[in-house]
């Protein structure tokens, strides 16, 4: 296995990455949004022999609350949610970024709610894929991101 695997992931609004099933980080903190902010993992640690998995699962707020804002559009970009991620194997043994070939799921296990006045956010996690972050999770019948 490789020594460092350093990944840079962000995503507009909020992540929770997880390598093989185990929780890796989240982010990305908060930042102002003409100059957005990236989190730096390395994940060799979570890594096995083949298969591996990578799973994010991303909160879109939407529009803008008291907490947070949304990147201004830019360069054809039309203000819907957003995830980037790279991942470079320091031997050489290729790399990991979002592109076509990533599967999503449009999940309704994340909502907010406002209690006495103060937003919260809630996670159901029954409304979660069973053991979707692993990599024996068929995603077959998830679609392929627009890009």
């Amino acid at each position: 296995m490789p020594g460092a695997v350093p990944l840079r992931l962000t995503s507009d609004s909020r992540f929770v990455l997880w390598v093989n099933g185990q929780e890796v980080g989240r982010g990305p903190v908060r930042a102002q949004p003409r100059r957005w902010r990236y989190e730096s993992f390395d994940i060799a640690p979570f890594l096995q022999p083949a298969p591996n998995a990578v799973a994010v699962l991303v909160t879109y707020y939407g529009r803008a609350t008291s907490w947070w804002s949304p990147a201004p559009p830019e360069g054809g970009i039309n203000g819907d949610a957003g995830l980037v991620l790279d991942a470079r194997m320091e031997d050489g043994a290729g790399d990991l970024v979002t592109d076509a070939s990533w599967r999503v799921h449009r999940s309704t296990a994340w909502s907010t709610i406002a209690a006495s006045g103060v937003p919260c956010e809630v996670l159901d996690a029954r409304a979660l894929p069973t053991r979707w972050t692993r990599p024996s999770f068929d995603d077959s019948g998830w679609r392929l991101p627009p890009c």
